[in-house]
């Protein structure tokens, strides 16, 4: 008796962690394919970077600073926990405009530096004087593919709090 009609297995990972360590981009993948989130173009962006080369320099860094701008600052952050777990790598994160006005100061050719979604006006030529290897990952909005539904019933009231005196401490409603 088998628990799955598909196996994935990854014996060559040499992989010492617990199970969220891959579990978090299923759980997320489901998620977003609950949402609505999900749409083929992160398949095929998917397959993209599976086939795509590595920058040139990227596998001599000892360093990878993760960077991202609005929804992607914490694809940034979660980017660089995955990497420093699985290769066990120095790795950063940081919003774009946080790295611009500090830690670029202290970027190498040793640091590659890597953009999720779009980089603010100047950054990339910035990180490419220090000789940093520049990445840019190719992270999209999130855009529904089905109608939100709509809100059902009527909104509710918050809870009435009281102090363990019992005189309530509710907003006038």
């Amino acid at each position: 008796m088998t628990a799955a009609d598909d196996l994935v297995v990854l014996d060559f990972a040499d992989e010492r962690s617990v199970v969220q360590t891959r579990f978090a981009t299923t759980a997320v993948t489901l998620l977003r394919a609950h949402l609505g989130l999900h749409t083929d173009a992160v398949v095929a962006d998917a397959r993209t970077a599976l086939v795509s080369p590595l920058p040139e320099g990227l596998v001599d860094c000892t360093q990878f600073s993760f960077l991202g701008r609005g929804w992607t600052v914490g694809l940034a952050s979660e980017a660089g926990l995955k990497m420093r777990e699985a290769s066990l790598s120095w790795t950063e994160a940081y919003p774009a405009m946080e790295y611009r006005h500090g830690p670029i100061s202290v970027t190498t050719e040793g640091t590659a530096t890597w953009m999720l979604g779009e980089a603010p006006p100047g950054l990339g030529e910035q990180v490419r004087t220090t000789g940093a290897p520049v990445g840019r990952g190719h992270a999209r909005p999130a855009r529904r593919t089905r109608p939100r539904p709509a809100p059902r019933g009527r909104r509710r009231r918050p809870p009435r709090l009281s102090t363990p005196t019992g005189r309530d401490t509710s907003p006038a409603r």
